[in-house]
C-alpha cells in the first residue's frame, strides 16, 4: 500500500486542501477515488524561506483563513530562545534577531489561535528551515 499526498492551493482564500489518497496495487481508479479524504487547513505555514535579499521568499509569513484570530506566533532557535514573536496576523519575519541575521538552520514555530464559532484556543507547531 502506498500513500500519496496531493496539495491543491486555493489562492483566493489562502487555504490549502490536502487530499490523501490510498493507492492499492489491485484496485480500480473508482475505488481509489472513493477512499479520498479531504482535510482543510486553518493555517498554512511554509516550511522554508531564504532571507538573502534576492527578492524571492525573503520574508517568512503565515497564511490564515478568514474567521481565525491569532493569539500568538512564536519562532524559536534550537536552544529554545525566541527569535520572533507577534500577535499581528500580517507580520513577517525577516530572518533577523535583535537586528542581526540568524544562521541557516531549522527553527521551531508555535501558533496559538481562535476559530470563530469554536470553543477554546487551538495550536499548531512545527519546523521551518531558513536558507541563506
Amino acid at each position: 500500500m502506498m500513500m500519496h499526498t496531493l496539495m491543491i492551493r486555493n489562492i483566493m482564500s489562502s487555504l490549502i486542501t490536502l487530499i490523501h489518497i490510498l493507492l492499492f496495487s489491485n484496485v480500480s481508479a473508482q475505488t481509489v477515488h472513493e477512499n479520498a479524504t479531504i482535510i482543510e487547513e486553518k493555517i498554512l505555514v511554509p516550511n522554508a524561506f531564504s532571507p538573502n535579499n534576492d527578492g524571492v521568499n525573503d520574508e517568512f509569513k503565515i497564511f490564515i483563513r478568514e474567521n481565525i484570530y491569532l493569539e500568538s506566533f512564536i519562532i524559536m532557535n534550537k536552544f529554545g530562545e525566541i527569535v520572533f514573536e507577534t500577535k499581528d496576523v500580517h507580520a513577517k519575519w525577516n530572518g533577523k534577531y535583535k537586528n542581526i541575521s540568524v544562521p541557516e538552520n531549522s527553527y521551531m514555530y508555535m501558533i496559538s489561535f481562535i476559530v470563530a464559532g469554536e470553543e477554546g484556543i487551538q495550536s499548531k507547531k512545527g519546523y521551518i528551515t531558513l536558507f541563506r
